[in-house]
């Protein structure tokens, strides 16, 4: 009797999964993303919400008329985080980075993380370095 109950909530999981395999993908797809295009943004850190499945920086960003953006950079889970060597405290309030990514397809400030550099030149990611001529929006 046991097993049985036991197989109900499995065979749910299996039933829908076998039903649409892409929504087990779906939740890490970067579709909403402009995986086409690097983008790069220098900003300081206002806070770095460390949370699965995943985390977020939120950079003040200056805009050429003075004033200045609050923008979402979201990153992975923190196990591949801890992995690049990124902890919680890796980012701090008031740090100075600058992010390569890609933007939101929705005009939003938001953008992915592909690669970051603090103020110190310690770089953590998989994409491109960011450079002093790359591109802000």
């Amino acid at each position: 009797m046991k097993v049985r109950r036991s197989l109900v909530p499995v065979l749910g999981i299996v039933a829908c999964v076998a039903g649409n395999p892409m929504a087990v993908v779906a939740h890490h797809s970067f579709s909403n993303y402009d995986m086409k295009t690097d983008t790069t943004l220098t900003g300081t850190v206002e806070r770095f919400e460390w949370t699965n499945p995943h985390t977020y920086l939120y950079l003040n960003v200056s805009n050429p008329d003075g004033g200045t953006r609050e923008w979402a950079v979201e990153f992975a889970a923190i196990g591949h985080l801890l992995r690049m060597g990124i902890t919680k405290e890796t980012f701090e309030p008031g740090d100075r980075v600058t992010v390569v990514g890609h933007l939101a397809r929705n005009g939003s400030n938001s953008m992915t993380f592909s690669s970051i550099t603090k103020a110190n030149g310690k770089t953590f990611g998989s994409g491109p370095a960011a450079s002093p001529a790359a591109s802000q929006p």
